[in-house]
Order: C-alpha cells, then sequence, then structure tokens
C-alpha cells in the first residue's frame, strides 16, 4: 500500500506584530521581511510628501531604522502595525519639510543685515542674528563654536540674562564676556553665511 501524501500545506507566514517581536528581541531577519513587506508604502508617502527620491530613500531607510531601534512603542491596541509604521514615516516627512522651510527662511537672511558694530557690544548683535533664526538653526551653529563663547550665548539667549549677570555667575571681568560673546556671535554668522551658500548650491 502507497504511502499517503503527507506534506499539506506549509506554516503560515508570521503576522506583522509577530515579526516586529522578533524585531524588538533582535532579529535582524525579522526586520528584513518587515520591509519586504512594507518599503514600497512607506516610500510611495515619503515620496509624495517630500517629492525627492533620493530623500525617500533616506526616509524610507530612517523608517526602518525606527522600527529597529524604537519598535516597542508600537501598542497594537491603539491600531495596526502599518497604520503605526506610516505614521512614523508621516512624522518623518514633516521633519524634512520644516528644515526646508527653516534653510528657505535662512536663504532670505541677508548676512550684511546681521553686520553691526561691535563696539556697541553684544547685546545688539544678539538681536541681529538671533531673532531672525529658529531655535533648532541657532543650534546648529552654537554646537560649532568654542565652549567659552557657546557658554555666553547660551546663557544670554536661553537664559535671558544680560552681560552683566553672566559676567557675576561665571566670575569673569565683563569685558570678557563682551569679547567671547562678539566674537561667538560673528562666528556664528559666518558659519550661517557658509550654510546659505551651500543650500543655495544645492537648489
Amino acid at each position: 500500500m502507497a504511502d499517503s501524501d503527507s506534506s499539506g500545506p506549509g506554516p503560515a507566514a508570521p503576522t506583522e506584530v509577530e515579526l516586529l517581536g522578533l524585531v524588538i528581541r533582535g532579529d535582524r531577519e525579522a526586520l528584513s521581511a518587515l520591509y519586504d513587506r512594507f518599503s514600497r508604502q512607506v516610500y510611495s508617502l515619503a515620496l509624495r510628501m517630500v517629492e525627492n527620491q533620493s530623500l525617500a530613500e533616506e526616509v524610507t531607510q530612517d523608517v526602518f531604522m525606527t522600527v529597529w531601534t524604537r519598535g516597542s512603542t508600537y501598542r497594537s491596541d491603539r491600531g495596526g502595525f502599518s497604520s503605526w509604521l506610516l505614521s512614523v514615516a508621516h512624522n518623518r516627512c514633516i521633519d524634512e519639510l520644516r528644515k526646508r522651510r527653516r534653510r528657505a527662511k535662512l536663504a532670505t537672511i541677508s548676512i550684511d543685515e546681521m553686520r553691526v558694530d561691535p563696539s556697541t557690544g553684544g547685546d545688539e548683535v544678539l538681536v541681529a542674528v538671533l531673532q531672525r533664526l529658529d531655535r533648532e538653526t541657532i543650534v546648529e551653529a552654537l554646537n560649532q563654536l568654542p565652549p567659552p563663547q557657546k557658554q555666553v550665548i547660551v546663557m544670554a539667549y536661553f537664559q535671558g540674562l544680560t552681560q552683566s549677570e553672566i559676567s557675576d555667575v561665571l566670575g569673569s571681568p565683563l569685558g570678557t564676556v563682551k569679547t567671547r560673546m562678539r566674537l561667538g556671535l560673528h562666528k556664528m554668522r559666518d558659519l550661517m553665511a557658509v550654510e546659505r551658500l551651500a543650500d543655495q548650491n544645492e537648489l
């Protein structure tokens, strides 16, 4: 008597939630499987929003890196995995679009408008430079300054201290504080001028 065919259907493919559980435990093959299933949807959404192929590809990669590093934040009681994934992609695109607007805004600022007479002290330079820019732009420029210059500008801009107050807090002469602020702000101006030219070359 011949043996009966016992092959039957193979095991069902894991669901996206099951794959995510594996990803959370460090399974890279599970991440690859999720990428194969959903990367096209993520890329299509990103391309519609950012209207740039290379940037859409970058967003797609970032989204799945988020799955790898923050997949545990997904909650099934708040919706399906694909909805959560596309919301991550949407938010990432929004971040990119905000960066574009920030760069466009920066490009409209005349660097000549930021030039002031150094003899007037740092306060007027602070107004001339910082009030035209958003917080993210300021932080990016600040992070490239020498620590002493960065310190006094942070205290003035983010903490609202006057130069005299900064002098008292640091125990430094007022003239030293003014010099550091003036040098730092002029350095920021130059850094932003370079960034402006780079942004224009990308257009």
